[in-house]
């Protein structure tokens, strides 16, 4: 009977797997309009390396208002075109294309870290389905040793007036159960519409294995921080602000504005002109902005230091949990095999044929499924622990 129990627990339901969701989840609204932005910060990239267009103009000048059309009255009189087009030094495109291609990478960085809080979340939300529903298959064998037992006593307590006692105890744990799987099987509902609000995606019925293994040193997951993308995006935009502090000092080095133009005369020589323009950086400017842009680094970098902290703290929390949750496991699982699993054979197997043995079945009935379910609960909190650990410390869900 204990070897049915187990494989009645071990058992899953067929449906999405979480590979299978991983995909849908890709679908994800908001995961889709991340990935659009990262692709328009591409864009933008490519653009901060052009040369800005040139401006052209088109002129006549010194018309006659008396003969507007007459264009030889006066050796002032011209038209023509001039073409001006401003030309970047030190740099400077260089300069802004590098930070625009680190702000897109950012933005990439973006993405990749609201899809792995999306797999936690799915992952978390999918343990606790196959929680609930080895909880389900849990409670429904039970209620079935319960409902026998029931029967048994009724049978006792006819033919040989044996007390109520053990009669009410039974349909008190048989109301107990029937309670508890309305309210897990509700509760499953409510795990499968969140679940199909992550995904973007109908999810009827979820397959997923929960188990117990040997967690390694913590030593060998806090290594692992450093490759979060949480911390790869604060990395990013460090990086774009430093291209933007190479700009702003590459300010103090004018950029050339060239115009070119060409000018007709009626009856006269026609001619051409040349003209360079620059900003004079002589009021500070530059320095200001230079002085702004090494205060956000510098609050940068702080914001980077801060986040460390919190994933480390993150992690180290995830692996008390995962360590917390291992050796509760291993005690209650203990408690079953070596105490409640054997009373659990003696009362089924001698439960017809005992008449004391039936009224002592429903207390050990009840206390083996107190500590299967908390067991199931453990298992829970271990995977979902270990499925905490794998977020903060970078690695694949």
């Amino acid at each position: 009977m204990r070897t049915f129990f187990l494989l009645l627990c071990a058992l899953s339901l067929y449906g999405s797997s979480f590979s299978e969701i991983k995909e849908m989840i890709r679908n994800n609204p908001e995961l889709r309009s991340l990935k659009n932005l990262a692709e328009a910060k591409n864009e933008e990239a490519v653009l901060s390396g052009k040369l800005e267009n040139p401006s052209l103009k088109i002129f006549a000048n010194d018309i006659n208002l008396q003969q507007p059309f007459s264009r030889d009255i006066e050796a002032m009189q011209s038209q023509g075109i001039i073409l001006t087009q401003k030309i970047p030094t030190a740099g400077k495109l260089d300069y802004l294309k590098n930070a625009d291609i680190s702000l897109k990478e950012a933005k990439e960085y973006e993405y990749e870290l609201l899809l792995k809080r999306l797999f936690l979340e799915a992952d978390i939300v999918t343990f606790k389905i196959s929680a609930i529903e080895k909880k389900l298959l849990l409670l429904k064998e039970y209620n079935r040793l319960i409902d026998y037992t029931s029967r048994l006593l009724e049978q006792y307590s006819q033919s040989l007036g044996t007390p109520h006692t053990a009669i009410i105890k039974a349909e008190i744990l048989k109301s107990n159960i029937d309670t508890q799987t309305i309210k897990l099987q509700n509760l499953k509902k409510r795990y499968l519409e969140k679940l199909s609000s992550i995904t973007a995606s109908k999810i009827s019925s979820i397959e997923r294995e929960m188990k117990i293994y040997e967690i390694k040193n913590r030593d060998f997951y806090e290594k692992k921080l450093l490759s979060h993308p949480g911390l790869k995006i604060i990395k990013k935009l460090m990086q774009a602000k430093k291209e933007r502090i190479n700009y702003y000092k590459a300010q103090k080095t004018p950029d050339i504005g060239v115009s070119a133009g060409y000018f007709n005369r009626e009856n006269r020589d026609d001619y051409i002109s040349v003209s360079l323009s620059f900003k004079l950086p002589i009021y500070g400017r530059e320095d200001l902005k230079t002085s702004i842009s090494m205060k956000e680094l510098s609050s940068l970098e702080k914001i980077y230091e801060n986040e460390k902290l919190k994933l480390r703290f993150g992690l180290r929390s995830a692996f008390i949990k995962a360590e917390d949750s291992l050796k509760r496991y291993k005690i209650v699982d203990e408690i079953i095999q070596r105490d409640l699993s054997h009373q659990m054979d003696i009362v089924i197997q001698n439960l017809a044929a005992n008449t004391a043995m039936a009224e002592n079945a429903v207390e050990v009935i009840e206390k083996t499924l107190k500590f299967e379910l908390e067991k199931v609960d453990i298992l829970y909190e271990f995977n979902s622990a270990m499925s905490e650990i794998s977020y903060y410390s970078g690695d694949e869900l």
